[in-house]
């Protein structure tokens, strides 16, 4: 009976793969059949710099070639102009990268391919579950001088805190190799909720529970954001 599961699950986890092979393999060709024409890529860095990227989005939509070279424009665009385009999930404005990520997963979705992370929990299930919510103390003694290692739905991060709520953390998107650091500062509010503060964004104000192990962050709305562990320093909650 293992052997007969272990081939089902081998045979389940191959047809993933082929599927996900597949796809990829039959978008790329296609890509690789068009001619790259100089005119039209003129045309398309113009259309950019008069600010008309979301015209050639609609033309040449993710993930074509055309788009990756018209999202480069855009990004170096937007980056002249002093505005914030990097990845910045807690950000309440979304930005440039936020956007590709949202037009990444909606592909794979169309394709029928897998998330890379299973749906986070929302705080109504989680309680259901037996998780129950911090309390001010508790969440003090989460901020004070601890490591968190954690991910949320697409992406995974450390977080290293001082002893007065500041934070140096480094994000990174799953599957891509590019690392992100950000500095700013978490304190508690008298609703027991924590506050991070990044520079140039608004404070994100998220409730933490815990259940089994594992810590959990919700949003006003009681939709996940990320779930974290201490690495260090840490005593049970």
């Amino acid at each position: 009976m293992v052997a007969g599961l272990q081939v089902a699950n081998y045979e389940g986890t191959s047809l993933r793969i082929r599927r996900h092979y597949s796809n990829y393999q039959g978008f790329w060709n296609k890509q690789a059949e068009q001619a790259w024409d100089h005119g039209m890529l003129s045309a398309v860095g113009a259309q950019v710099r008069a600010g008309n990227f979301d015209e050639v989005v609609a033309q040449h939509p993710y993930p074509s070639r055309v788009f990756s070279y018209a999202f480069e424009l855009e990004a170096n665009r937007r980056h002249r102009a002093g505005e914030l385009v990097d990845y910045a999930p807690l950000a309440t404005t979304p930005r440039l990268f936020d956007t590709l990520l949202a037009q990444h997963n909606a592909w794979l979705e169309r394709n029928g391919m897998e998330p890379r992370q299973a749906e986070l929990p929302s705080r109504a299930s989680l309680l259901a579950k037996g998780g129950r919510i911090l309390t001010a103390g508790e969440c003090r003694y989460l901020v004070l001088g601890k490591r968190w290692d954690g991910h949320g739905q697409d992406w995974a991060f450390t977080l290293t805190l001082g002893k007065a709520g500041e934070y140096v953390e480094r994000r990174w998107l799953l599957s891509v190799m590019r690392v992100w650091q950000f500095s700013g500062h978490v304190s508690v509010a008298q609703d027991n909720r924590m506050l991070f503060s990044e520079p140039g964004e608004p404070p994100a104000s998220l409730e933490i529970a815990f259940l089994n192990g594992s810590f959990y962050a919700f949003n006003s709305r009681g939709q996940g954001v990320f779930i974290f562990n201490r690495s260090s320093g840490a005593a049970s909650a």
